[in-house]
């Protein structure tokens, strides 16, 4: 009899054990089955009341917009994942598929910050079909040390290259950057390390992207970092009226060079190394201004042309 009962006990426990090794499994455990695309069904007649909203909104003054300083995340990191070295790595560059966007550079940022004040990062450029922020979208990092042979799977925080106010719709491809913190228990340098991306926890992905290491700092460094403005159009605005058939100039005269002048130092203070601007018309202390700039060969000044017919 005592036989009997000993016989259920190992049997329960045994049974048990599975059902909580399979329900862990099921949770933490990855598959390399291919990942689907993001659940995002576009709903063109919504996107076309939020356009109208929102210009109504932007008339008014009163239409949202990102915020300059991002506040401070909390780093959400997968502890019990049991992940695989990739077995294919891409280089940084390169269109890759994952987690349902398209990946195409990935980079090493310990820069101060005000969103991971104690972590540095792994900062990632993707493209989707309509936003994925906007739609709630989770994406997952695997971050992985080929040198020290470790890794960690977080939360990867996303935010949109674009501002709504640019243009509110959300019928085409849209950029933005996918922020992976890396743990502070994980080793500081930058080299040796690549990152793939997950809709599902702890979900294994047979290829991944190098993350591209901080540059070299000191004399005769490659600069690699160059910001390219939208083309300038201060000075003239072209108007067509009901009598009138053809377009009518009318001049605006606006200063916008001290504005211009701060935004251009601001960049060199983020690091930029050149600045080239795309410019229709400008007042003439603006165009002073810029040649001003363009002399010490940091600023490239560049006309273009719009042709009404």
């Amino acid at each position: 009899m005592r036989f009997k009962w000993a016989i259920r006990r190992i049997f329960i426990i045994l049974l048990t054990s599975f059902l909580i090794y399979s329900t862990f499994l099921a949770i933490y455990g990855g598959t390399d089955d291919e990942e689907p695309d993001y659940p995002y069904n576009f709903d063109p007649a919504k996107d076309e009341i939020f356009v109208k909203n929102y210009l109504k909104l932007l008339q008014m003054g009163r239409a949202s917009a990102r915020p300059v300083i991002e506040k401070e995340a909390k780093v959400h990191e997968n502890y019990w994942c049991f992940l695989k070295f990739p077995k294919i790595t891409r280089k940084s560059g390169n269109w890759l598929t994952m987690a349902g966007v398209e990946v195409f550079s990935a980079y090493f940022d310990d820069r101060e910050n005000s969103l991971y004040t104690q972590n540095s990062a792994v900062q990632i450029l993707v493209m989707s079909n309509h936003s994925i922020e906007k739609a709630n979208v989770l994406i997952f990092c695997n971050i992985f040390s080929t040198s020290t042979r470790e890794y960690a799977a977080v939360k990867g925080y996303i935010r949109e290259i674009w501002q709504t106010g640019w243009d509110p719709r959300n019928s085409f491809q849209v950029p933005s950057l996918i922020t992976c913190p890396i743990p502070t228990r994980m080793p500081k340098s930058s080299q040796n390390l690549v990152v793939s991306l997950t809709r599902r926890r702890c979900h294994n992905v047979p290829e991944a992207m190098q993350v591209l290491g901080k540059p070299e700092q000191g004399k005769g460094a490659k600069k690699d970092v160059a910001v390219c403005l939208k083309g300038l159009d201060y000075q003239v605005v072209f108007i067509k009226t009901p009598l009138c058939k053809k377009f009518l100039k009318l001049h605006i005269q606006e200063d916008i060079s001290g504005r211009l002048l701060e935004w251009i130092e601001m960049q060199f203070l983020f690091g930029a190394d050149s600045i080239s601007i795309y410019y229709f018309f400008l007042t003439n202390q603006t165009r002073k201004m810029l040649d001003y700039y363009e002399k010490s060969s940091r600023v490239k000044l560049v006309s273009i042309f719009l042709y009404y017919s």
